[in-house]
């Protein structure tokens, strides 16, 4: 992989953010939500992103992140996933986590590569319109041991 043609856009997508502001009226963190394009070349090939929850203002959470089909398997994701677990240090954040669910294969392994442990999540409130098995990954930013997310609400009941 040439990282030297790969970029992130250091300009927050407005176009973006306000789509996913429209997806997301139902699905308020109430803190910070910042998305990004990724580029090869003056191609876009992806996009990541960092939010948080009012209520966890040390956690920032991997927001929509994912590399075009074709331009997969060429070692991009990783490069971006590194990029925004390093940026979430940047803007501060001690912990880092994300969700998913069972069929991102690939991706759970990539997630375990970069130290994130998995739990299984199981909120009964947002699983009620969700019919897939999610699956929380964590990890510190700081060196420092962090606790399970335990279940406690993610307000998943929009995308179900």
């Amino acid at each position: 992989m040439n990282k030297g043609m790969l970029s992130v856009g250091i300009i927050m997508l407005s176009i973006i953010a306000l789509l996913l502001l429209n997806v997301l009226s139902n699905y308020s963190t109430g803190g910070e939500l910042d998305y990004y394009l990724v580029y090869l070349g003056d191609k876009a090939i992806g996009v990541t992103g960092i939010y948080s929850y009012n209520e966890y203002p040390e956690i920032g959470w991997l927001g929509w992140y994912g590399i075009l089909e074709e331009d997969r398997h060429n070692g991009y994701g990783a490069y971006v996933l590194d990029w925004t677990i390093e940026f979430a240090k940047f803007k501060g954040y001690k912990e880092f986590r994300l969700y998913t669910d069972q069929y991102a294969v690939s991706a759970h392994k990539l997630y375990k590569s970069r130290g994130l442990f998995a739990e299984a999540y199981t909120n009964p409130i947002d699983m009620e319109n969700i019919s897939t098995e999610i699956i929380i990954y964590s990890g510190s930013l700081i060196g420092e041991d962090i606790s399970l997310w335990n279940n406690k609400d993610l307000n998943l009941r929009g995308i179900g």
